[in-house]
């Protein structure tokens, strides 16, 4: 199994994401984006990363579809 690079979202840039499950604009627990673009800066200018198994990437997809959310 692979890791994937999930980023620490900035939500006021990510704005094809409707929010819905956001920690940072709302109620939710959602900090992360798949997208770079999207990504938080850290004090050198680099893009905040962590990366995933495609295990836990799974457990939240399923999570968020039982939740409705997606």
């Amino acid at each position: 199994m692979g890791k994937f690079p999930l980023y620490e979202c900035d939500a006021n840039k990510n704005v094809s994401c409707a929010k819905t499950y956001c920690k940072y604009i709302g109620s939710g627990d959602c900090e992360l984006t798949s997208s770079k673009k999207f990504a938080q800066i850290d004090e050198k200018g680099k893009e905040i990363v962590r990366y995933a198994s495609e295990e836990d990437m799974e457990k939240e997809a399923i999570e968020l579809f039982n939740s409705g959310l997606i």
